[in-house]
């Protein structure tokens, strides 16, 4: 069984009065150590779970997953690669690292 990733904006685009999204400069500049939560596609089943940050490279997330989920197409750990558009959420690791661009 394998998953999509769901386009946060294009959700955000079809319904901006109930899907809010962090701001496009947030989701482009997050740092290793963050957590960004992104929506995983299987079948119709959609789960939103969080992925921690590892490396980025280029305009992509290279992050490992934080969750344990429901379905089997993923398991805790698992290496997910994502873009900006995917992100629906996020955490900072440190509000007052040096590096933090907001």
């Amino acid at each position: 069984m394998e998953y999509q990733l769901d386009d946060g904006e294009a959700c955000h685009a079809k319904y901006p009065d109930t899907f809010e999204l962090p701001a496009e400069f947030i989701r482009k500049n997050l740092c290793v150590g963050d957590h960004a939560k992104l929506m995983f596609i299987v079948d119709d089943f959609t789960e939103r779970m969080w992925v921690l940050i590892t490396s980025k490279e280029d305009s992509k997330y290279i992050g490992t997953l934080d969750n344990q989920p429901q379905f089997s197409a993923l398991k805790y750990g698992a290496i997910i690669t994502f873009e900006p558009k995917h992100i629906i959420d996020f955490l900072v690791a440190n509000k007052e690292k040096e590096d933090a661009p907001f």
